[in-house]
């Protein structure tokens, strides 16, 4: 799978189902090595509804976005 695949998949559409937290960890490890690279400037967040219906992942992204 290419990056852009990996970095773009943050929600399971189809089934509305929360992504496992190995997957987000995965996935934000990614925004923050493009971020550390100066591969990207910054991001956005799409659609938080999907994130904050998921407690334990709304969680985690929002202290990784404090700390970051």
């Amino acid at each position: 799978m290419a990056e852009a695949e990996k970095v773009s998949r943050f929600s399971d559409y189809p089934t509305a189902s929360p992504i496992p937290m190995e997957a987000i960890k995965g996935q934000w490890g990614l925004v923050q090595r493009a971020l550390d690279d100066g591969r990207i400037a910054g991001f956005d967040i799409l659609g938080a509804v999907l994130i904050d219906g998921h407690l334990e992942q709304a969680a985690w992204i929002r202290d990784f976005i404090a700390a970051h």
